[in-house]
C-alpha cells in the first residue's frame, strides 16, 4: 500500500504555447519528422510537466539549478516543443530520449567530473535569447522494428526513411534548454531495465554517464541547510502574487548568467558558498548581479486545480482519463495520467470512495 497524490493541472497557457511557437526555429515543425505543423504535429513538454506534483524532486531541482524555490515553472517555453502524435507517444513511453552536446553537458560539471553545485550554478553563462542548441536522437528500449520518415523543409514530397540504430539521422536543432533534456534523458536512463534489455549505448557511453549522474544529484532531496538561505526560501506573499513573464536588458558589455531567473526582485547572490549574508536590498538590482536576464519562466510553479491524496492498493490498475491532470506516486513520477479538468472535487472523491470501497471487497 502506498500513498498517492491525485492532482489536476490546469491546460498549459497560451502565452507559453504561443511563446514557444515564436522560439521554435523548426517552425513548429515536428523535431523528429520535419512534418507541417498543420498536420499530426502537436504541443509536447521535454520534461513531463506532470513532474509537478513531486515536491521533492521539484524542490531539488530548484535548489541545484540556484533557484528560488516554487519558481520552477515546467511550462516554461524552453521546455516545450513540437512532436509528430506517434512520435510523442514513443516519447512518452521512454523508447527514446535527445542526447544534447558532450560540450553543453560540460557546462554544469567540474574538472572532475562531478556536477557543479549550487553557488557554481548561478554563475553560469549563457547565450542569448535566440539561441538554439543541438541534439541528437537516441533509441533507448523496443525501437528496432520502428521506421521513420522524414521530410524534407523544402520538398515535402522528398522523404528519407531512417531505421536502427538511426544512425544517419540529422543533428536536430531546437530551442529547448538542455537542463530540461537532461531531466528527461536522465531519468529515462535511470530507470531499472530487465535483464538483458539495458541499450548498449548506455553501458558504453560516456556522455551518457554524465547525464544520469547530473539528473540524480539535481533530483535530491536539497540539505537541511537549504532552509537557511535566504535566496532559496522565499517569503509567503511571493508565491501568492500572480505569475507573469518579464523582459529586461542591461548594458551590452554585461556577462550573462546562464540560469533561469524567476523576476528582478527574487535575483540570488552568486559569490558566496555558504547561506547568503546579503540583504533582500542588496540582490534587487539586476546592474549588481551584472546579468541580463532573458524571458523565463513566471515565477512560481504550475498550481494544480485540485490537489488530492488518497490510499492506492497494488491490486488495483489506475484509471485512465484524458486530457489534463497528473497522477503520481510517491515515491516518484511515473508516465502521467491525465484526468479531465472538468471534473469537480465532489466526483472526483466519488471515486475515489468507490476504488476504495472495491479495494475493500476484493482484500476481504
Amino acid at each position: 500500500m502506498g500513498l498517492l497524490k491525485l492532482v489536476i493541472l490546469p491546460p498549459v497557457p497560451q502565452e507559453r504555447r504561443d511563446g514557444a511557437a515564436v522560439m521554435d526555429p523548426n517552425e513548429q515543425r515536428c523535431l523528429i519528422e520535419n512534418r507541417l505543423k498543420d498536420t499530426t504535429v502537436q504541443l509536447a513538454h521535454v520534461f513531463d510537466r506532470g513532474y509537478t506534483a513531486d515536491d521533492r524532486k521539484i524542490d531539488g531541482i530548484e535548489w541545484c539549478w540556484g533557484l528560488r524555490r516554487g519558481s520552477l515553472n515546467l511550462d516554461t517555453s524552453r521546455n516545450i516543443f513540437f512532436l509528430d502524435a506517434s512520435v510523442f507517444k514513443m516519447y512518452r513511453k521512454r523508447k527514446w530520449v535527445l542526447v544534447p552536446e558532450e560540450s553543453i553537458v560540460d557546462r554544469y560539471v567540474n574538472e572532475r567530473g562531478r556536477p557543479l553545485i549550487r553557488p557554481q550554478m548561478q554563475t553560469l553563462k549563457f547565450d542569448s535569447e535566440d539561441t538554439v542548441y543541438k541534439y541528437t536522437f537516441a533509441p533507448v528500449l523496443e525501437m528496432e522494428d520502428v521506421l521513420l520518415t522524414r521530410q524534407s523543409t523544402n520538398n515535402p514530397s522528398e522523404v528519407a526513411i531512417h531505421s536502427f540504430p538511426f544512425d544517419n539521422m540529422p543533428t536536430l536543432i531546437s530551442h529547448v534548454d538542455p537542463k530540461f533534456v537532461i531531466l528527461q534523458t536522465g531519468s529515462v536512463l535511470s530507470c531499472t531495465f530487465a535483464p538483458g534489455t539495458v541499450p548498449v549505448a548506455i553501458k558504453s557511453s560516456t556522455l551518457l554517464e554524465k547525464i544520469r549522474r547530473l539528473y540524480r544529484f539535481w533530483v535530491t532531496k536539497p540539505p537541511p541547510c537549504s532552509q537557511n538561505y535566504a535566496d532559496y526560501i522565499v517569503p509567503s506573499p511571493h508565491f501568492e502574487s500572480a505569475p507573469h513573464e518579464e523582459r529586461i536588458h542591461n548594458s551590452a558589455h554585461s556577462p550573462r548568467a546562464f540560469r533561469d531567473v524567476p523576476t528582478t526582485h527574487q535575483l540570488e547572490p552568486c559569490n558566496s558558498l555558504g547561506p547568503p549574508t546579503t540583504s533582500d536590498a542588496s540582490v534587487n538590482s539586476p546592474k549588481e548581479q551584472n546579468v541580463i536576464i532573458r524571458p523565463q519562466t513566471p515565477p512560481r510553479r504550475i498550481q494544480p486545480l485540485h490537489d488530492y491524496r488518497r490510499e492506492w492498493f497494488a491490486s488495483l490498475e489506475p484509471i485512465e482519463i484524458p486530457d489534463d491532470g497528473t497522477m503520481v506516486y510517491s515515491e516518484g513520477s511515473r508516465e502521467p495520467i491525465r484526468f479531465s479538468a472538468g471534473w469537480s472535487p465532489d466526483t472526483i472523491r466519488e471515486w475515489a470512495l468507490n476504488s476504495y470501497q472495491a479495494s475493500s471487497t476484493l482484500t476481504s
